[in-house]
């Protein structure tokens, strides 16, 4: 299995508050989200590790030296800016097809013990084309809400609550030949990792949920706060 990074935004809303570093070298806890992401890597044993980085961020990131002391793992660095989050999935599927992977936004923060059995139940997921995360910790400007089954299928996703209480995580497993699909997305206008989601369910791909307590975008000042407290409780 192998894993896929997202870290192509500017860190536009930071920035507006007073935080100048790119958000791949905001420290969580004491680590960068960048270290964060690698550590994930070493400590799963991912094949390789595949992160798309926004380009303007490329000079602070290469001088930082962290890649340098993660030598033990495989890593495919891509330096791009993308008109949107599925854009930069599909930068990374050269190295994302063939295998399954599991694929994270860099600034989602959850709890380990969570992901562990995220990882688990992944790996054992053989009927199914996905396991998507999901939490009813909802601190999103714009959630997408997932609707869910008594035995976790996934029936639908949507921009409002309806009668849903869950919301997506920023952390998704997808078997082999899914990647593939964000080509016919992306020739549909479906220029959002959302609409993939929706365009995934409605075209019959069989996906499951997975719960987290909580998980945390660190999108916003607050959400430092909100990620360290989370992680203190590890």
């Amino acid at each position: 299995m192998n894993l896929g990074v997202i870290a192509a935004g500017d860190g536009r809303r930071l920035k507006n508050e007073g935080i100048n570093e790119p958000k791949p070298l905001i420290k969580v806890f004491g680590k960068t989200l960048l270290e964060r992401v690698l550590d994930i890597s070493k400590n799963y044993n991912f094949d390789s590790c595949n992160i798309i980085i926004n380009e303007k961020f490329k000079e602070e990131v290469e001088n930082s030296e962290i890649f340098e002391k993660y030598k033990e793992i495989k890593i495919n660095c891509i330096y791009k800016s993308t008109p949107s989050s599925l854009h930069s999935l599909n930068a990374l599927k050269s190295f994302l097809s063939g295998d399954s992977f599991c694929l994270m936004t860099i600034d989602s923060i959850f709890r380990e013990l969570e992901f562990d059995s995220f990882i688990k139940q992944a790996k054992e997921n053989k009927e199914s084309d996905g396991l998507i995360a999901v939490t009813d910790f909802v601190d999103d400007e714009k959630p997408l809400w997932v609707k869910i089954s008594n035995d976790k299928e996934i029936i639908g996703f949507s921009s409002s609550q309806e009668n849903s209480k869950f919301v997506t995580g920023g952390i998704y497993y997808f078997n082999k030949g899914i990647i593939e699909k964000t080509d016919i997305a992306i020739s549909r206008n479906l220029n959002r990792l959302r609409k993939f989601l929706q365009y995934l369910s409605e075209t019959g791909a069989k996906l499951k949920a997975f719960s987290f307590s909580k998980i945390v975008d660190v999108d916003h000042r607050n959400d430092l706060l909100e990620a360290e407290n989370l992680l203190q409780q590890n």
